[in-house]
């Protein structure tokens, strides 16, 4: 019996052994857990708050590509590259580029989407994580640049979705590569496309925008607005942001753009509702087209939490001025305005894209009606009075690099998208900063 109870004894002793045992290994599983939870916490902290701009990597270096031979040129002639970043991209280094793209899409579009999709707007947003600086650049939707994988030279820079294949990441991302192609190779890896239902989907959420209407008019929704501070829901928004004809041109309704976006998230970050977007971006998601991490969107939302320097955005147009060229009503960029623009934002220089300079454009022999064309074209339209930017008469290029017909785009050989119809309509317009 004391033999039996003995053994008892020693199997109970064991068992409560093998359970302090286990609950040892629990507490070190539990305690090592929790350390690797607070790691990873703290690194995700350190990389969207502390440090947001250390999750936008750098992109690749691309290879300088070898100059290729145009067609039907002569042996040894080759095409004219683009203008070149004159300067390391180490200058990228905590900073991030987001383009942004607004769609106003109707039922007709979705339904085609890259047979008609175009992009109404085309905002290059930049943010300086190092000194806190953030700026908002807009190429107007009309203007003519070397647009990426298209068929030809004569094409507007609101089609080059279109070319990449639609409303997809490919079509979104040659939007990125012709914007980066029209800034000198500034590097452009990221964008948010947002379609007109979805923007008003985001105000509704937020309650509503409190913003100082700046004209009176009547929008598409029927309402009369006045001028003054209102508070606007997301209707009411989108008849704001839709005025053109009579309103100035394309160029003040890029602006309008850029005021109501700061706005809403200055709302948005002093009422606290910034650090709900993950969630409304999640909510929204069919609406809103983005490449960006999850982690990237919350080091956005972080920043723009403690962003409060909202009334000194840079807010900018790329400076040019509307004309007809080549049979076609485009918005014709001043190269050496741009490249001093470029300058001043990101302290670089980028070569001059000479093919797609005003001043080349309008020397060009084929456009010898141009001015004529331009006045019709104007008095039809009946804009608002705006002042185009003009160059100094020293920078003026020398009459003598005017084209010749060889260097004149082909005008013939290019199949173009399908016709647009809500092209901008007005006079020349002033690189603004408000």
């Amino acid at each position: 019996m004391d033999k039996q109870g003995l053994e008892l004894r020693m199997a109970d002793r064991a068992q409560r052994r093998g359970i302090r045992n286990k609950k040892r290994v629990i507490a070190i599983a539990a305690t090592v857990l929790g350390a690797a939870l607070l790691v990873l916490c703290g690194i995700f902290v350190y990389r969207t708050v502390i440090n947001p701009g250390i999750v936008f990597e750098l992109p690749p270096k691309k290879a300088t590509p070898m100059p290729t031979q145009a067609a039907g040129a002569l042996p040894g002639q080759v095409e004219e590259e683009g203008p070149q970043l004159i300067a390391d991209e180490d200058f990228m280094r905590g900073r991030v580029n987001i383009l942004v793209l607004g769609m106003d899409s109707s039922a007709e579009r979705r339904e085609t989407e890259r047979e008609d999709f175009r992009t109404d707007t085309m905002l290059l947003v930049t943010i300086n994580f190092n000194t806190g600086k953030v700026d908002m650049i807009t190429t107007p939707r009309d203007s003519y640049v070397k647009v990426t994988k298209a068929t030809g030279e004569l094409y507007k820079v609101n089609s080059a979705a279109y070319f990449g294949g639609g409303l997809c990441h490919s079509g979104f991302m040659n939007a990125c590569d012709t914007i980066s192609g029209v800034f000198g190779g500034i590097p452009v890896p990221y964008y948010i496309g947002v379609d007109m239902d979805g923007l008003k989907a985001l105000i509704d959420a937020m309650g509503g925008v409190e913003y100082d209407v700046d004209v009176e008019f009547r929008g598409d929704s029927g309402q009369m607005y006045k001028k003054g501070l209102q508070h606007l829901n997301g209707t009411q928004v989108l008849d704001y942001l839709r005025l053109r004809k009579g309103y100035g041109t394309d160029v003040d309704r890029q602006a309008r753009q850029r005021r109501m976006l700061v706005a809403i998230f200055k709302q948005l970050a002093q009422t606290g509702q910034i650090k709900n977007l993950p969630k409304i971006y999640q909510a929204l998601s069919d609406m809103v087209y983005t490449n960006l991490t999850f982690e990237q969107i919350c080091a956005l939302v972080a920043f723009g939490a403690s962003f409060n320097d909202w009334d000194n955005i840079g807010q900018y147009t790329l400076p040019g001025e509307y004309h007809t060229a080549y049979g076609v009503y485009y918005y014709l960029l001043d190269q050496k305005a741009k490249a001093d623009l470029v300058k001043k934002v990101f302290g670089v220089e980028i070569g001059i894209d000479k093919k797609h300079d005003i001043h080349y454009v309008l020397s060009d022999p084929r456009n010898k009606n141009t001015g004529k064309e331009a006045e019709e074209q104007d008095g039809e339209d009946e804009p608002d009075e705006t002042k185009p930017v003009k160059p100094d008469k020293s920078e003026a290029p020398d009459k003598s690099e005017a084209p010749d017909k060889s260097e004149a785009p082909d005008t013939t050989a290019a199949p173009k998208p399908p016709e647009d119809k809500g092209a901008s309509e007005g006079d020349g317009a002033p690189a603004d900063e408000s």
